[in-house]
C-alpha cells in the first residue's frame, strides 16, 4: 500500500497550504504503481472532480469530497480538518456502486469514472483481510483492510462501509451502511447503526496523569481504551454544537443526558462544540488483561435513533416541547438502552481535543502489526486439512476465501482470481488429496475434489455469470485450440485416476489441469465456459474416486473374477423376474459416497403391482449369429402390450462405447455385459474396431464361431416410476445373462434370507451396484436389495469400510400383518416421471458441504430405517405411517429447496387425504420429483376406500394435474428375484 502522508503544520504560515498539498498529491498520484491503494492524511480528503483525467489524476476537489468510504487513525471524523486519514471511493473497485450516507453527493458521471479508474488499476476492497462468518456482507460495496474478523453466529458489513485494523471474534457483528470502523478488538458482539464512525484507541497506563511523559510508561498491553463514536456528518468544530451521533443535540438531551454531562460550567455556551465535549467513553478490559470490551452504550444510541425517527416524523418541531423526554422509567423503553445510557454516563469520558495527549501510539502500532490475518488463514487451512484427512463430518469453511475473492474483482465484469488467498486454499486441498491418494484413502480424495468444486462455484460463479452476460462474443480459434488441449488433458487425468496407480503425479496433473482452466494464459482472467467445465471435471474426478471405493478393484484394465459353471443349451432362454420395491425409510443414506462415508440403512418392502412382477429380462444363445442383439421394451402394466422399444446390435467393441451414457439406447444392457466380464472399458476404448467374436466365444464358453446372444429387458412400470425399476431390472439383466452363459453370483435364488447376509464382490447385489457406477447414474444399493430380496428387509452399509460392503437382514412378518398391510397399502402413479440422476446430483453436492442441516437430515434418515422395522415387528401400522411421513420430509430436505422433489399435485393429494383422516402416512417412492406415491390408509380403511374417496372428492383440474393419477393394487411379495430356464 502506497501511503501519501502530510503532517499537520502547527505553525501558522502565510496563505493556505491546501493548493500546495493538492498539487503535490496530484503529481504523486500520477506515478502511483499498479495495484496501490492511496490514502490521504492530515486535512486532505481525496475526491476527483468531474474533469478527472484517467492518466494524470486530474484535480483534487477538497470541497466536494462526498465519496469517502474508508478511514484510518487517528480520528474518523469526515468533516474535521487535521484529524482523519481517508480512502477515496474511486480507488476501491465498485465501492461507490451503491452510495451510502457518505457517498451520495457525487454525480453519476464522476462515479463511473472513479469505478473505471479503480478497475483499470486492478484495485481491491480487501487487503490483508480475514473475514469469516459474514454471510451477508455488502460485497464490493464494503472495504476491509488489515483486519481479522470472525462472527460465530451472524455477521454483516453494510454497503459503502470500511473496516480497518480490527481483530474481532464475536458472537454477532452487524455493521450498517456507510460506517467507518477502526481498531475494534475483542470478543464482544457489536451492532453499529448506519453512518456511524467507531474507533478504538489504547490509552497510556497513566493516562489520567497527562503530565507523565510517555517514556515513563511501561510497554505492556493496555487495559483502557477510548472509544470514538460519532456520526460521519457531525461537525466537531461547529460552535455552538448542533448535532451528536447524527441527531439534533436538543433531542439527545431529552434522552437521558444534559449539557453538564458534556461540558464544564467554565466553558461558555458560545464555545461549546463537540471538539471540547466529553463524548468519548473510556472502556476497560477485564482484570486479567483479556480484551472483552462492553459496547452497551451503542444500544442507547440505537434507541435514540429509532425513537427520534418516530417522534420527529409524527410531531411538530422538537424545540416546541422542551420538557418532553424519550428516555426514562417508561416500561416501553428497552432495558438494553437504559443499561447503555448508564454505562455511558458512569464511564470516564474524554473530549476529541484530549485524546491526542493520552493515546498510546506505540501500543496501537504494535497492535496493528500483530493482527493475525495470516495466522487466522493458516489455522483455518489446518482445520480443513484435519477435517478431510480424519473424515470428520464437519463443514470445510472457506467463507473467508469467498469474501476475499468476490470482493476483489473489478466492477467492469473482468474476473481475476486472487491467487494469494484462493491459491493457498487450493494448494492445501491439493496436498490433502495427494497424501490421501498415496495412502489409498480414495473416499478422502473424492470428498476433497468435491470441496474444490464447491469452493470454485461459491467463489467465482456469480461473477463469471455476470461477466458472461456482458461478453457474448464468439470464441476465437485460439480459444478453441486451448479447449481441445484441455479436453485431452482432462481425459488423461481421469484415466490415471481410474488406473491402479497411486502416484503423487495423478493429483498434480488434476491440479495443473484445474489451474489452467481457471486462469487464461493471456491475461489471467477466468472464462465463464471454462469455469463450468472445470467444475464438471472436478465432479467427474470425485465420481471416479467413488467408483474405486465401490469397486475395490480397477475394472478398466481387467474383467472381474467370477466363478463359472456350465451354460444353458443353445436355444434355451434364461428368464429373470423381480418385484418392485417401496422404500419405507432411510433412502439416500444408501447412495455412494454417503453410504461409505457416513454409513447407510434402508428399510424397504418388495411388492407386486397389480399382482404382477413388473420387471423382467431374458437371455439366450442363438446359433447362426455373430453379434449381440440388445433390446429394451416398455409395456403397458394392465395388458402388457408393447408401448415402446429400442434395439442395438453389437458387432465390434466400439459398438459398446455408449455404455456410460444413461440416455443411450440399451446402455444398461451394455453395462451388464461389461460388469460380467465380456469386455473392459479399456478394451472398448483402445480396440473399438475389433470384432466381438473372440470375446463372445469366451464369454459363452463355446468353441463355435457362429453363436450369438439375444438379451431383452422388459418393464411394465413407466419410466421414472421411483420403485427401483432401473436398478432392479439391472439385476434381472445380470441374472439372466449370468444364468445363460454359466456365471455364478450369490443371491440369484430369490429365496428369503434367514440371517444377515453380507454381499461380497461376487454377489448379485454388488454386481448391480457396480453396473450403476459404469452407467454413471451413481445410484445406491437400496433398489437392488429392495427387489432382489423378497419381503421386508433392512439393508445397511458401514462407514469407512472399503470397498463398499452391503448387508441385508430379512424380517418375517406374521400372515395377519401381511394381510392388513396389503389392505392398507395404497399405490398411485402421479403421471410425472422423473430421472433420479437430476436430484441425485443435487443431493451429492449438498452432502459434500457437510452443513449442519444435511448432517441432521442424514442422521434422521438412518435412524428412521430401524424405526420402520420396529413398527412392523410390533405390528403397529399407524406408527409406520408416522415414520413414512417423517421420511418424506427428510427426503425433501435432502434434495434441497427448489429441487422439484414434490410436485404440486402430490402435495395437494396428500394434504387432502390427510385432512380427512383417510391416510396415516405417505411418501413418494425413490428420489421423488414424480413417479409412484405410496400411502398407508387409516385403520379400518382399505386401499379401495382411499381410491374411491380420492376420485369422488379431490378436485380434479389441469392446474395441479390430479387428473393424471392412476391407481394400482400393491401387495407384499415374499419372493424376490427369480431365475428360470425355459427350454427351446
Amino acid at each position: 500500500m502506497r501511503m501519501l502522508r502530510h503532517r499537520r503544520q502547527r505553525r501558522r504560515r502565510r496563505g493556505s497550504p491546501i493548493p500546495r498539498r493538492r498539487s503535490s498529491l496530484s503529481r504523486a498520484f500520477a506515478v502511483v504503481p499498479r495495484g496501490s491503494v492511496v490514502v490521504a492524511a492530515s486535512d486532505v480528503i481525496l475526491s476527483f472532480g468531474d474533469d478527472c483525467d484517467r492518466g494524470t489524476g486530474g484535480r483534487i476537489d477538497l470541497e466536494g469530497a462526498g465519496g469517502v468510504v474508508g478511514l484510518a487513525v487517528p480520528a474518523p471524523l469526515s468533516t474535521a480538518a487535521n484529524h482523519g486519514v481517508f480512502l477515496a471511493d474511486f480507488l476501491s473497485s465498485g465501492a461507490a456502486e451503491e452510495a451510502g450516507p457518505s457517498g451520495g453527493r457525487n454525480s453519476d458521471g464522476a462515479q463511473r469514472r472513479r469505478r473505471h479508474l479503480g478497475a483499470t488499476m486492478r484495485l481491491t476492497t480487501r487487503a490483508d483481510a480475514f473475514v469469516s462468518g459474514f454471510r451477508h456482507h455488502g460485497g464490493r460495496g464494503s472495504v476491509v483492510m488489515n483486519s481479522a474478523m470472525t462472527a460465530q453466529r451472524w455477521g454483516h458489513i453494510g454497503n459503502s462501509s470500511i473496516m480497518e485494523h480490527c481483530h474481532i471474534d464475536g458472537d454477532g457483528i452487524d455493521i450498517g451502511d456507510g460506517c467507518l470502523v477502526s481498531g475494534i478488538r475483542g470478543s464482544a458482539s457489536l451492532r453499529l447503526l448506519s453512518g456511524l464512525c467507531l474507533q478504538l484507541l489504547p490509552l497510556r497506563r497513566l493516562w489520567r496523569e497527562s503530565e507523565s511523559p510517555l517514556n515513563d510508561v511501561e510497554k505492556t498491553s493496555p487495559t483502557s481504551f477510548v472509544c470514538i463514536c460519532i456520526d460521519v456528518h457531525d461537525n466537531i468544530k461547529e460552535a455552538p454544537a448542533k448535532n451528536l451521533f447524527g441527531m439534533d443535540l436538543h433531542f439527545v438531551f431529552r434522552c437521558g443526558i444534559n449539557e453538564n454531562d458534556l461540558w464544564d460550567e467554565s466553558v461558555p455556551a458560545s464555545k461549546r462544540m463537540l471538539w471540547n465535549a466529553k463524548i468519548l467513553p473510556v472502556l476497560s478490559a477485564e482484570g486479567d488483561g483479556t480484551i472483552d470490551l462492553n459496547y452497551s452504550f451503542l444500544d442507547w444510541i440505537e434507541f435514540m435513533s429509532t425513537a427520534g425517527g418516530v417522534r420527529l416524523d409524527s410531531s411538530s418541531d422538537v424545540d416546541k416541547r422542551p420538557n418532553d423526554t424519550y428516555l426514562g422509567p417508561d416500561p416501553g423503553v428497552p432495558s438494553r438502552a437504559l443499561f447503555g445510557l448508564k454505562q455511558w454516563k458512569e464511564s470516564a469520558r474524554l473530549s476529541p481535543s484530549e485524546i491526542r495527549t493520552v493515546v498510546d501510539s506505540e501500543a496501537e502500532a504494535r497492535y496493528r502489526s500483530s493482527i493475525p490475518v495470516k495466522k487466522c488463514e493458516e489455522r483455518r487451512l489446518s482445520e480443513v486439512s484435519d477435517i478431510l484427512m480424519n473424515r470428520r463430518h464437519e463443514c470445510c469453511n472457506f467463507d473467508y476465501v469467498i469474501d476475499f475473492t468476490s470482493s476483489s474483482n473489478a466492477s467492469n465484469g473482468s474476473v481475476h482470481i486472487r491467487w494469494d488467498v484462493f491459491g493457498n486454499a487450493m494448494q492445501t486441498l491439493d496436498i490433502v488429496a495427494s497424501n490421501a491418494f498415496t495412502d489409498g484413502l480414495f473416499d478422502v480424495v473424492g470428498r476433497t475434489f468435491m470441496t474444490m468444486k464447491l469452493l470454485i462455484e461459491d467463489t467465482l460463479s456469480e461473477q463469471v455469470q455476470s461477466r458472461s452476460m456482458l461478453d457474448s462474443s464468439d470464441t476465437d480459434d485460439k480459444g478453441n485450440v486451448n479447449r481441445r488441449k484441455m479436453a485431452q488433458s482432462m481425459k488423461e487425468s481421469i484415466t490415471i485416476l481410474q488406473s491402479g496407480q497411486t502416484s503423487e503425479g495423478a493429483i498434480a496433473l488434476v491440479a495443473s489441469v484445474r489451474n489452467s482452466m481457471l486462469a487464461s494464459p493471456h491475461d489471467g482472467s477466468t472464462d465463464p465456459e471454462m469455469l463450468t467445465e472445470c467444475c464438471d471435471f472436478l465432479e467427474r474426478a470425485a465420481s471416479t474416486m467413488t467408483e474405486r471405493c465401490v469397486s475395490g478393484n480397477v475394472f478398466a484394465k481387467k474383467p472381474p473374477s467370477l466363478a463359472r459353471t456350465s451354460p444353458i443349451p443353445i436355444g434355451a432362454t434364461a428368464s429373470a423376474s423381480a418385484p418392485a420395491r417401496i422404500d419405507l425409510a432411510g433412502g439416500w443414506s444408501d447412495t455412494p459416497p454417503i453410504s461409505f462415508e457416513y454409513g447407510g440403512a434402508v428399510a424397504c418392502l418388495a411388492v407386486l403391482v397389480d399382482e404382477k412382477r413388473p420387471l423382467k429380462a431374458h437371455c439366450r444363445m442363438v446359433k447362426g449369429g455373430s453379434c449381440i442383439v440388445l433390446r429394451t421394451e416398455s409395456r403397458n402394466l394392465s395388458d402388457e402390450k408393447l408401448l415402446d422399444s429400442a434395439e442395438v446390435r453389437i458387432w465390434t467393441l466400439g459398438d459398446l462405447a455408449n455404455y456410460c451414457n444413461p440416455k443411450a439406447d440399451c446402455s444398461l444392457l451394455m453395462c451388464a455385459l461389461i460388469q460380467l466380464g465380456f469386455a473392459t472399458p479399456d478394451s472398448i476404448g483402445n480396440n473399438s474396431h475389433a470384432s466381438i467374436q473372440s470375446h463372445l466365444m469366451a464369454f459363452c464358453q463355446t468353441d463355435q464361431d457362429d453363436v450369438g446372444l439375444e438379451i431383452v429387458a422388459q418393464s411394465l412400470l413407466p419410466t421414472g416410476s421411483g420403485m427401483g425399476s432401473s436398478s432392479i431390472i439391472g439385476g434381472c439383466i445380470i441374472s439372466a445373462i449370468a444364468r445363460c452363459v454359466g456365471i455364478t453370483l450369490a443371491g440369484m435364488g430369490g429365496a428369503p434370507l434367514e440371517r444377515v447376509e453380507i454381499n461380497g464382490p461376487n454377489s448379485l447385489i454388488h454386481s448391480v451396484l457396480m453396473l450403476e457406477q459404469l452407467l454413471t447414474t451413481g445410484g445406491g444399493w437400496q433398489d437392488n436389495i429392495g427387489g432382489i430380496v423378497g419381503g421386508l428387509k433392512l439393508g445397511s452399509s458401514d462407514a469407512h469400510v472399503l470397498p463398499l460392503q452391503t448387508k441385508v437382514q430379512h424380517f418375517s412378518l406374521p400372515p395377519q400383518l401381511i394381510e392388513e398391510l396389503n389392505q392398507r397399502l395404497v399405490l398411485t402413479f402421479s403421471g410425472q416421471p422423473r430421472l433420479a440422476k437430476n436430484i441425485l446430483q443435487q443431493v451429492l453436492r449438498r452432502w459434500a458441504t457437510r452443513s449442519d442441516e444435511i448432517m441432521i437430515t442424514v442422521e434422521g434418515l438412518v435412524k428412521g430405517a430401524s424405526e420402520a422395522i420396529a413398527c412392523l415387528e410390533a405390528g403397529d401400522l399407524d406408527c409406520l405411517g408416522r415414520v413414512m411421513n417423517q421420511y418424506w420430509q427428510l427426503k425433501m430436505a435432502m434434495a434441497g429447496p427448489d429441487s422439484g422433489a414434490e410436485p404440486l399435485c402430490v402435495r395437494t393429494l396428500i394434504d387432502h387425504l390427510s385432512s380427512k383422516g383417510d391416510i396415516v402416512g405417505a411418501t413418494l417412492c425413490g428420489a421423488g420429483g414424480g413417479g409412484f406415491l405410496a400411502m398407508l390408509a387409516s385403520k379400518g380403511l382399505s386401499s379401495r376406500d382411499i381410491v374411491a374417496t380420492a376420485k369422488q372428492s379431490v378436485p380434479i383440474g389441469s392446474e395441479v394435474g390430479l387428473d393424471s393419477f392412476t391407481w394400482h393394487s400393491c401387495t407384499v411379495s415374499e419372493n424376490g428375484l427369480v431365475v428360470e430356464v425355459i427350454d427351446a
